[in-house]
């Protein structure tokens, strides 16, 4: 943690303490956490070869990400993925992981690449990213100000 995300919890804690004086719970929590993440040169050229061999593009965030490609391209792209990606990678279709009724599913692309490991691709300097799915990531407590009844 940085010196902004300090001062943000340091501002949180007051207001919460304020509404606990006014018998209020507060409780927080972040969905899908901070995990331990390693830039995994591989991974990172993985990506990049997906996306010039197949004129795509890959989005998401943290350990999430999904492939913007042609219809046509999807078995070819999870294939590619699937064998040449370490064992740490998890790649699913869309269609596994959002319900077709959710408007997730309508803004990922058709590839989901996830990662279960902690070698994934990070940004310059990061330790710790956003989760995926796994049930220690998807909501992790962070404080809690009051008492419970």
């Amino acid at each position: 943690y940085d010196r902004h995300v300090f001062d943000f919890r340091n501002c949180l804690k007051e207001l919460a303490l304020d509404l606990v004086g006014r018998d209020v719970v507060v409780l927080a929590h972040s969905d899908h956490g901070l995990v331990p993440t390693v830039e995994d040169p591989g991974v990172r050229q993985l990506f990049d070869q997906i996306e010039a061999d197949f004129d795509c593009e890959i989005g998401g965030a943290g350990r999430v990400r999904w492939v913007y490609g042609r219809p046509d391209s999807v078995a070819a792209v999870h294939e590619r993925v699937t064998r040449s990606g370490p064992a740490s990678l998890r790649v699913a279709r869309r269609s596994d992981l959002f319900d077709p009724a959710a408007r997730a599913h309508d803004l990922v692309g058709e590839v989901v690449i996830l990662a279960e490991g902690d070698r994934f691709i990070a940004p310059p300097g990061y330790a710790y990213d956003h989760g995926t799915r796994t049930e220690d990531e998807l909501i992790v407590p962070f404080a809690c100000w009051g008492k419970v009844r």
